[in-house]
Parts: structure tokens; sequence; C-alpha cells
């Protein structure tokens, strides 16, 4: 016979069944379909390999316009829409101060109280505008006895520059001559699905596109990507024909788990997995090799490793302290331990993809004056850092500003580890069924640049390597290098039949 053992014979039943369902979806069906066929090959092509040279062979990309980190923002609905309404509000204000000034001016003996009962204006309303644009010295002479001449340097001080909306202007123009090399390039293999709404989205998301396709592995087959932070078209309606179309013709999606997801990434990553594409989840991490910080080995350890290296630590944590807990808790003294010089290193590493200004926000205190102090010294060594120059040494924080920022790293740590495990686990984005088939199409989590460059290659050569999981309610098939599933095929027999009967009835 061809069976030599009955080992033998179940090894290759569990080959038949990993190939199975991959392509249909349930074993009767592809059991049914492949008996039948006269030649497999055909039936088995889409799990052919794909020799890469399909790929290297191409000529580079080189077509998209390259756009400065400091205006990649311009290129944002809500970011250049907050720009654009800044300058109006920084015009109506500059205009209040010239007309304060020529009053007082005219009117040398009356003070702002006359002026304010003269005009009607809320001088309350004006000083909370000042506290965004201007310095508390001159608002604290403002307000007491001013100078008109001083106000009129206020004035000058805070009216917009045209450069602003000039720079807005060639930014998005840069943008539109991207769009249109991304519609007229003869390929177009990965779609990034990702939200931007904030400056620290764009250079989050534009510095990993940046590394992954410059990936040793990756870097050699010349793949067409779609890179949002990019592209410009100014229409609502012609962006999402836009977006329809590159995840259309894409190969696979990469979705970048942020702080804030939206209904559109979502929906656009539900779409790929709908046809049929795989799709991979990034999902950023706390990591430094060189300082043996990674959240996502920490988060993966049992609770009786963590208190086991708290306790190396000299740290008893309480009996009630849970699983995270124990992570943030362990997190925190790695942290704490850090020379200043690598905590920068962490935070210039990290603050983008934690989104460190926008977690501000969360930063709470008894005192409320402590608390506005605090925000604004992390928010100043924040601008440093972010706004420096490339080539500038970095600036240690102060204890201060040190112990907010660990602080905001650890839970933006934390919040990462949980969203990484509802991807994998319960995210509904986790398992979709492809409409032209009935598989049940599954996410790839990966946590660096490094993995999701490997397993991008292993999709594009059809090299993936799995292994078939087989518990009391499903087969599953995992990816192994990240652990995530694939494929699945429910061993519930009433749902099966009645799913294979009714779907393409």
């Amino acid at each position: 016979g061809n069976f030599a053992t009955v080992a033998e014979f179940a090894t290759r039943i569990r080959t038949f069944q990993t190939q199975a369902i991959r392509i249909y979806g349930s074993f009767r069906r592809a059991f049914k379909t492949l008996s039948k066929s006269e030649d497999l090959s055909i039936e088995l092509a889409a799990l052919a390999p794909i020799s890469p040279a399909e790929f290297t062979q191409r000529l580079p990309f080189r077509s998209i316009h390259a756009i400065p980190q400091e205006r990649l923002d311009d290129l944002g609905y809500i970011s250049a829409e907050r720009v654009k309404l800044q300058i109006r509000e920084r015009q109506r204000m500059a205009s209040a101060l010239r007309e304060v000034a020529g009053w007082l001016e005219a009117n040398p003996s009356q003070g702002l109280q006359v002026y304010a009962r003269h005009s009607g204006r809320s001088f309350q309303r004006l000083q909370a505008e000042l506290r965004m644009y201007s310095n508390l010295e001159l608002e604290e002479t403002l307000f007491g006895s001013p100078d008109p001449s001083d106000i009129r340097r206020e004035a000058e001080h805070i009216a917009p520059r045209d450069e602003a909306l000039a720079r807005i202007e060639e930014t998005q123009e840069w943008g539109m001559q991207n769009l249109a090399a991304y519609l007229t390039e003869p390929y177009m293999d990965v779609y990034i699905a990702t939200s931007m709404r904030e400056r620290a989205d764009f250079i989050s998301v534009n510095a990993f596109v940046e590394t992954l396709f410059a990936h040793e592995r990756i870097a050699p087959l010349h793949l067409r990507y779609f890179n949002p932070t990019l592209s410009w078209v100014a229409d609502r309606v012609a962006k999402g024909l836009v977006e329809a179309l590159m995840l259309r013709r894409a190969r696979l999606t990469i979705y970048m788990a942020q702080k804030q997801d939206t209904f559109g990434k979502d929906s656009e990553a539900s779409v790929a997995l709908g046809q049929g594409k795989p799709v991979i989840v990034y999902v950023p991490r706390l990591f430094d090799a060189e300082q043996g910080i990674h959240s996502e080995s920490l988060y993966q350890r049992s609770e009786a490793e963590l208190r086991q290296r708290l306790a190396e630590l000299g740290d008893v944590p309480e009996e009630e302290l849970d699983h995270q807990g124990l992570v943030k808790r362990l997190l925190q003294r790695q942290l704490q331990a850090l020379p200043g010089a690598d905590l920068a290193r962490l935070v210039d590493r990290h603050w983008a993809d934690f989104d460190l200004y926008g977690s501000l926000r969360d930063l709470h205190l008894e005192d409320r004056e402590q608390e506005r102090t605090l925000r604004k010294e992390v928010g100043d060594y924040l601008d440093w850092l972010t706004l420096r120059a490339s080539n500038s040494a970095l600036m240690e924080p102060s204890p201060r500003v040190a112990t907010a920022l660990i602080d905001l790293l650890v839970e933006g740590a934390i919040f990462f580890e949980r969203r990484a495990k509802t991807f994998k686990e319960v995210h509904p984005l986790a398992l979709q069924v492809i409409l032209s088939s009935g598989v049940l199409n599954g996410i790839l989590v990966v946590r660096s640049v490094e993995v999701c460059a490997q397993v991008m290659y292993e999709l594009l050569t059809h090299s993936l390597q799995t292994e078939l999981q087989v518990d009391a309610d499903n087969y599953r098939l995992l990816e192994k290098r990240t652990r995530s599933t694939l494929r699945v095929i429910s061993r519930h027999q009433l749902l099966t039949n009645a799913f294979w009967t009714q779907f393409f009835g």
C-alpha cells in the first residue's frame, strides 16, 4: 500500500488538512474537489511557491516624492485644517490686540475697563486665548497696566506668517504628485491601513514604512506600496475611491494598530480579509535590546516568573496584584534604573508610536496647578526632543519629567500588550469570511519591523510556515513564527452543514 505505518497515514492526513484549510475551508469540500481532479497542480496553484525573481527583476520603486518629516502632517485632513483654523484664530486675535492698542493710544487717560464697556469685548476670553500663544509675563502686563507699544508688539508676534499657508499648499502639491504616481504604477503590492490625525501619527507611520521597506529581506523585491502619509487629494469622495482602488490592487494589507483606531481603518482590513488577501497587524511594543527591555516578552511570562523577577530587584509586590499589574511594576523598575541618557533614547524611539503628546491629557495630579506645570514641563521636553536637529545630542530629562515619562511609557506599553492579545484572540477582525469561497481568513499579528518583514516576504513568496492545531471546537492553522490564526474550520457539525449548504445558495 501507499502507507507503511499508521503514523505515516496520520501525517499524510494532516498534510491534506493543512492544504485543504488554506483553499477550501471544508475538508469534505476539499476531498470532493481534489478526488475528482485530473491535475492536482491546478487545484493547488494558490499555494504554489512564487520565485522572488518575480519581484527582484522589476525596476526600483522611485516615483514617490519624499516629504520631510516636519511637513508630513500638512497632508493630514484633520491636522492641516487645524493649522488653518489656528491661523484664522491668530489673525483674529492680532486684529483684536491692534484695536486695543489703537484705542489706548487715542484714549491715554482711559483704562481697559472703559474700553471693555465701550467695545463689548470679553477680556476673559482674550486672556484665555493668549495663554495658548503668548507668554505669561506679557499677559500679566497686558491685563495690569498695559503699554500700547507692548500690545502692538505682541500682536505682531501672534499674527500668522504668510509662509505657513504657502508651506501647506506646497506640501499638498507634492502629495498630489505622489497620488498621480500611485495611480499609474503598474503594480501595487502592499496597502498601509492607518489612522492619521496627529503629527505623531504621520511620523510613526512614515518611520515604520521607511524602515520596513528598507529591510534587507524586503528592499531587493522592489515592492510598490501605498503610503498614505505621502498622498493628498482634497475631495473626501476622491480620497475614498483612491483608497478603495489601492486596497483592491494590493496583494496584502498592513494594519497599523495605534492609540486610536478608526472605523475607516477597520473597514479597510475587513475588506482585504473578505477579498481573501492576507492582513498583517503591526502592534508596537516597548523594546530596547541594549537595556533588556521587552514588554512583549514580559507580558507572556507567568505571574510566578514576574514575582521572581521583582524579588530579584528587591521588590515584593502585594498578593492581590494581578498579571497586568506585575508587568507594569516590573517595567517601571526597569525604566527607573535607566541612566538619563538611555531613558531619553527610549523616549525618542517610542514617542510617536506611543503618542506621548496625546497621553499627556491623561496625566493627572491632585493639585491642579502642579498638574498644569508638570504637563508644560513634559510638553516642553518633548518639543525639544522631537523638533531638535537630527544630529544634536539627546538632553536628559529632569527627575520630575523623567518620572512622568516613565509612567506614560509604561501605560502605553500595557495598552499595546492588551491590544496585541485582543487582536490575536477576540477582536472582530481576527477572522473574516472570504466572500468568494466561504473560507475563514485570519490576521497575522506582528510586534516588530523584523518579524513583519519576514512574514511579509513569506506571504509574497508563498513560503509561510504553518502548523495545524486541533481542539474540541476547531481546526486552526497557525503561522509558526507569530502563533497567529491563519485559517479555521469549525468542528460544529450542524453549523458546518448549514453553512456550506446555504452559503452559496
